[in-house]
């Protein structure tokens, strides 16, 4: 059975793979979120600032219905 998750090593080495990238610190955080919460890539995509909430620390997520 295939394995469906990235080890801790795999994970340390897309982040640091974020330098070498135009925008680093956003790619970084992109990454960061998907991991940490669980978004899909078509949910980080789909971001705006004004789905940004600083002052009141959340983040709308639009979430597409499947069928």
């Amino acid at each position: 059975m295939k394995r469906k998750y990235l080890t801790q090593e795999e994970i340390e080495k897309l982040l640091s793979a974020t330098d070498r990238m135009p925008f680093p610190e956003r790619n970084r955080c992109l990454i960061l979120m998907a991991f940490i919460h669980g978004f899909r890539a078509s949910e980080l995509l789909g971001l705006r600032l004004s789905d940004i909430d600083l002052a009141g620390r959340q983040l709308y997520i639009r979430r597409l219905k499947n069928g």
